[in-house]
């Protein structure tokens, strides 16, 4: 995807690591470069790419989630 990705600078080079392992979820970051004009673009495709290239593997990205429960009061 980011060789692909004309806009995306070659120098520095790209950089993809763990940031951290989260209670429902394994955080990563995918960093690349490009000129200022250009670095909204970028973004936006390069998490629709990652979003869709993950999809098409099973992988899903969670969301937290709360259980809530309601309890009445005693009369």
């Amino acid at each position: 995807m980011i060789a692909a990705d004309e806009k995306i600078l070659k120098e520095p080079a790209p950089f993809m690591g763990l940031v951290e392992l989260a209670e429902s979820s394994v955080n990563i970051v995918l960093r690349v470069w490009a000129n200022a004009s250009d670095a909204g673009s970028v973004r936006y495709k390069m998490d629709e790419e990652v979003y869709r290239a993950f999809a098409s593997e099973g992988l899903n990205i969670p969301f937290p989630q709360m259980e809530v429960h309601v309890k009445q009061p005693s009369l």
